[in-house]
């Protein structure tokens, strides 16, 4: 049975009593009979994070292949991650962050590559010299999709 911390609030005796869960909140003083009110206990000191001693890292730690190391609890792999200059994933987001940032960037390469396609055809349907180029530029880059944020020619945010 857990123990539950309780206060009387009539003759402010503070008390400990083993009870079950059913019977939490029906305690009674033994000094005065009033009703005792159960007490949040605060959590316990530990040396590290919940469960990070031997949680479900185990005694012998847990070895991470990205890493290239044994680690022994979080706090282990933070120190790990940090002196490789990495960033756990967890940080970043979503465990599929990297695939998202990947099919975004793939798809921009793709905008691009259309955009390149039309401008090389363009310029072999006028011909090929300079004057042929320019025009191409001209229909393929206007200038209002050239200008701020949003136009023609996507750009891959490199942060």
């Amino acid at each position: 049975m857990p123990n539950y911390s309780y206060i009387c609030y009539t003759c402010k005796v503070q008390s400990d009593r083993l009870c079950k869960w059913d019977n939490k909140h029906e305690q009674i003083c033994e000094m005065c009979d009033s009703t005792l009110v159960a007490l949040v206990t605060a959590p316990a000191k530990t040396s590290g994070r919940w469960g990070d001693n031997t949680g479900k890292h185990g005694v012998n730690g847990k070895y991470d292949r990205g890493l290239g190391a044994t680690y022994y609890n979080s706090m282990d792999r933070e120190a790990l991650c940090k002196s490789k200059g990495l960033i756990p994933l967890e940080d970043v987001g979503s465990s599929h962050w990297v695939e998202d940032r990947m099919a975004s960037d793939r798809s921009i390469l793709d905008q691009q590559d259309k955009v390149l396609q039309t401008y090389n055809n363009k310029v072999a349907e006028y011909g090929g010299d300079e004057r042929g180029k320019i025009k191409a530029i001209e229909e393929v880059f206007p200038a209002k999709d050239c200008l701020g944020e949003s136009g023609n020619v996507g750009t891959m945010d490199l942060n």
